[in-house]
């Protein structure tokens, strides 16, 4: 049983491997023809660690890597949303503050992939997901 590794991207590195995970379509389209061919995917992180050359970057990691940027997406998207809420609820006169907009580089590049999914997980109902993805897309893209 081989253990991951924790592998420690800066900003820069982090940005690059977003964008080297963009372009395997395999690993998060679910329409991809391949979504579901596991030699296919680990194709696919091998492509992404061989691009990446970093020491220690090896299928494992990289999948890791994924998941866990992934979840720092949810985590923003969470931040997005309290926001968004608060903003509805509170007059201009309450709103103390500005709307949360991330930080991370590479966050806009995912929302681009993944967005509207992850966004609808975040809600019970629909519709109101769909109010607010459009509202997030005007305030902060």
């Amino acid at each position: 049983m081989s253990s991951v590794i924790n592998v420690r991207l800066n900003e820069k590195m982090t940005l690059q491997f977003v964008e080297l995970y963009r372009d395997q379509r395999v690993l998060w389209d679910k329409e991809h023809e391949a979504y579901n061919k596991r030699t296919e995917r680990l194709r696919a992180y091998r492509r992404i660690a061989e691009a990446m050359s970093v020491e220690g970057l090896g299928v494992p990691e990289v999948a890791s890597k994924i998941k866990n940027i992934r979840s720092t997406y949810l985590q923003e998207l969470k931040k997005i949303k309290d926001s968004a809420q608060r903003h509805l609820v509170q007059s201009e006169e309450e709103v103390a503050s500005a709307p949360y907009v991330p930080k991370l580089l590479w966050f806009s590049i995912l929302d681009s992939m993944i967005g509207g999914a992850a966004v609808k997980r975040l809600y019970s109902s629909p519709s109101t997901a769909d109010m607010l993805v459009s509202r997030m897309r005007r305030l902060y893209f």
